[in-house]
């Protein structure tokens, strides 16, 4: 079962990464890299700070200053992949979100950075983006 989990998320990430160069090749233009934030950090920043994010739900982390810290980079995190799909959305004119929940997209997003940790943060969420409305995919 845990083979066939595994499998599954790495054929997830190489739908998203094949559909997102097929639909609109056109139109993608990679993030530059002169862009300053959080979404220029490396997928494994965002994996620690999930996991770190993980902690704190289920009460396992009480250091007050990782938690600030923790839940300030987490927000700058969320704001990156809003305003990606805001755009996308706008682009597209879609009225609503591809995802159930904003907990189960931030998680689809730690799971490709977990098998990607050198990839930009925001490199993921634009692939992610361009992948949900340009091929009307649902998650």
């Amino acid at each position: 079962m845990i083979f066939m989990v595994e499998f599954m998320k790495k054929i997830l990430i190489a739908v998203l990464i094949g559909l997102s160069f097929s639909s609109h090749a056109e139109k993608l233009v990679r993030p530059p890299d002169s862009i300053t934030g959080i979404g220029n950090a490396p997928c494994a920043d965002f994996v620690s700070t999930y996991e770190a994010k993980q902690r704190i739900d289920n009460g396992t982390e009480k250091d007050p200053g990782v938690i600030a810290g923790t839940l300030w980079a987490y927000g700058d995190f969320m704001g990156t992949f809003g305003g990606f799909f805001a755009r996308s959305m706008m682009e597209n004119g879609d009225k609503k979100l591809p995802f159930s929940s904003k907990e189960h997209s931030m998680s689809l997003v730690y799971e490709t950075c977990k098998e990607n940790p050198d990839v930009r943060y925001i490199d993921i969420v634009y692939v992610m983006s361009e992948t949900a409305f340009g091929r009307k995919v649902n998650w």
